[in-house]
């Protein structure tokens, strides 16, 4: 109306006493709409979905000649007295029959990237038994979720990242610069390892103000500075300790034996040689503090 009206030169007030008139006589008259029907129908068939893809849907079906915005579709049905299921929510259409709010898909995804730091719409999709598209473009509306990639694949949200930032910690107190292959294999040593692609690792540290990524040398190194009591396990810490003064590189018996002689139990040297991501595996049985060999050599070379 209001467009019509433009055209027509009539003023706001009058186009709000022509709707006014014009509902009136919708609702006592309820007639039947087969346009506005044929339109309800593709809304609620492709409900839940964004409020932007299913008004392209109407274009689609060749209901509507352009795309049209779904909440004039559930107008029209209100004042033709056509019964519908759907509403608009923070632009999704959903029905009483088939809510799937984003908030509960985010809630999904938040549980989904914990472990990791970040997830993928795929892994998001199967939980949910939706199609990526779909997951994808519901979790487009919302402000928390941050995208890793151009495609629109991984994602990260806030309050999603402790166990990633705790072994990038672990690792950046005993060497303040590490390469991001260096970093990627220790999360994925840890006791509960973090296993993310290296480009969306790399895309994760950019994202965290107390690190800086260097791109062309593939590095990442801590803006502050880190204290190793605060960081490490006592285990840890008497581990680095021992190659410190006694490595820079130590065999797995060698370790066992000064390790004892320091007060470390035996069991425990063993199983944090193998998984603590404060070391590194050279070879079999040969093990170092992760990064400070080549760390070492870089700062010998300068």
């Amino acid at each position: 109306l209001g467009a019509a009206a433009a055209t027509e030169g009539y003023s706001h007030e009058r186009v709000r006493q022509l709707e006014a008139e014009l509902r009136r006589r919708l609702r006592e008259s309820s007639p039947y709409a087969p346009q506005v029907a044929a339109a309800l129908r593709v809304v609620e068939a492709w409900a839940p979905d964004s409020r932007t893809h299913i008004a392209d849907q109407l274009r689609r079906s060749g209901v509507t000649a352009a795309s049209f915005d779904p909440a004039g579709v559930l107008t029209a049905a209100e004042l033709t007295g056509a019964e519908t299921h759907a509403v608009i929510k923070e632009g999704v259409v959903v029905t009483r029959e088939n809510p799937f709010p984003e908030g509960e898909l985010t809630n999904v995804a938040r549980r989904l990237a914990a472990p990791n730091g970040a997830t993928s719409v795929g892994e998001v999709a199967r939980e949910v038994r939706a199609s990526p598209d779909h997951v994808r473009r519901l979790l487009s509306l919302r402000k928390e979720i941050t995208w890793l990639d151009e495609p629109h694949n991984w994602l990260q949200l806030p309050r999603t990242h402790r166990r990633l930032t705790t072994i990038l910690r672990k690792m950046l107190s005993i060497t303040p610069s590490l390469s991001l292959d260096d970093a990627n294999d220790g999360l994925q040593r840890s006791f509960r390892p973090v296993v993310l692609p290296p480009a969306i690792l790399r895309r994760l540290c950019e994202s965290f103000g107390w690190l800086a990524v260097d791109g062309n040398r593939g590095t990442v190194r801590t803006r502050e500075r880190l204290d190793r009591a605060s960081v490490l396990s006592p285990v840890e810490l008497g581990l680095v300790e021992m190659f410190q003064e006694a490595g820079p590189v130590l065999q797995y018996s060698e370790a066992i034996a000064i390790g004892e002689r320091l007060g470390l139990n035996r069991h425990s040297i063993g199983v944090y040689l193998t998984r603590s991501p404060v070391l590194d595996t050279l070879s079999r049985g040969r093990y170092a503090l992760r990064g400070r060999l080549a760390y070492d050599a870089a700062a010998a070379a300068a």
